[in-house]
């Protein structure tokens, strides 16, 4: 197949995560199609210092990308944000392909969009395949008027070849003498708020629990500015390099997820598939990946109390969390790994494609 795929400027850039739409294309074209990334822009087109990412203004394009969508010759359009799937069905419409909206689990969150754009693209545009994360965005989808015939479940993936797990001898019943538990937090999305938070919480684990504890904060490019001196004040390791990411998680003995948004689900995806036991915000878009028996523990969100009494148990057992580890890496090695998500879409796109051929030979597209 021939796939233009469309996606939002602010796209995701993880390497390691089927929501960066560059690796779904890597991803795709390793399997012999040929995929091009063309990303949606608010206005003009713009320059791109990525010749390969072309960016397309909404609701039309100008010579050069459309001689580039020529050249190209898709079979269908594959949508991945939340501003491109309106420039995506202009395009598939005009080329008389076939359309998949993959929508965002952000789409459906708290902070998402007003219903009414969500509603437009779940009832509005019968035409398209739909394509969520989860089962409860699918039935939000339904409730918005999407037809329960086009909605496709294919939640998010992350390559778990890059997370070893440790080995099974990191279950012994006693840990080394002067051995300091280690936490891992991933900050790169999570609000000032919850930085705050998290960290009244580890320093009470210290003073009020007597856990010795190595905090390591991955910080992306650098920490925000406002929240750069509380960690450094909690005496933590900030790490900035991205190459460190999957090295951080293998040496960890937990990974804390405070954040309860969308953006804020992929530490919790990592941990699991690096076999680390976790303690994140008990909400949705948690609870669509973890589960409190398996792979993890569940916190609600502002209770410091709370937070305490699971950190503190969870570091005093390492039998419970090399239980909890390896139930997390079984888990995301089944549901949540890079390629059964790419797997997924694949035959998504496929599926569409062979119906839309179907329809034509019939002589109907509605």
């Amino acid at each position: 197949m021939r796939i233009a795929l469309l996606a939002d400027a602010d796209a995701p850039t993880d390497s390691d995560c089927s929501r960066n739409p560059v690796v779904l294309a890597d991803e795709l074209q390793a399997r012999g199609h040929r995929a091009e990334v063309l990303t949606v822009s608010t206005g003009q087109a713009e320059a791109t210092a990525d010749a390969a990412t072309p960016h397309l203004p909404c609701l039309g394009w100008n010579a050069p990308h459309g001689a580039r969508i020529r050249s190209l010759r898709p079979d269908i359009v594959l949508s991945t944000g939340r501003a491109s799937p309106v420039t995506a069905t202009v395009l598939a419409g005009t080329l008389g392909i076939p359309l998949v909206l993959s929508l965002p689990a952000a789409l459906f969150g708290t902070d998402g969009p007003p219903s009414g754009y969500v509603r437009l693209l779940c009832r509005d545009l019968p035409r398209s395949s739909l394509v969520v994360e989860s089962q409860r965005n699918s039935a939000t989808a339904r409730c918005h008027g999407a037809d329960q015939h086009r909605i496709f479940v294919v939640p998010p993936g992350v390559d778990v070849d890059r997370y070893i797990p440790r080995p099974a001898s990191a279950a012994a019943p006693h840990p080394p003498k002067g051995h300091r538990p280690k936490v891992l937090l991933d900050i790169t999305r999570t609000p000032p708020d919850d930085q705050r938070f998290i960290a009244a919480v580890l320093t009470r684990l210290g003073t009020e629990r007597k856990r010795n504890l190595q905090v390591v904060v991955l910080a992306g490019h650098g920490p925000q500015a406002e929240t750069g001196s509380l960690w450094q004040a909690a005496q933590a390791t900030l790490l900035a390099a991205d190459t460190a990411i999957p090295a951080a998680y293998a040496a960890s003995d937990a990974v804390v997820v405070p954040g309860t948004t969308t953006d804020e689900t992929l530490p919790a995806l990592r941990a699991m598939a690096a076999g680390r036991p976790l303690v994140a915000a008990d909400c949705p878009p948690n609870r669509d990946l973890v589960s409190t028996v398996r792979h993890g523990m569940l916190a609600r969100p502002g209770r410091a109390d709370e937070w305490l009494d699971k950190l503190d148990y969870l570091l005093g057992g390492r039998a419970l969390r090399h239980h909890l580890g390896r139930g997390g890496r079984a888990r995301a090695e089944s549901h949540f790994s890079l390629r059964a998500a790419v797997d997924a879409m694949e035959v998504r796109l496929s599926t569409a494609s062979a119906a839309w051929q179907y329809s034509a030979s019939d002589g109907n597209r509605d």
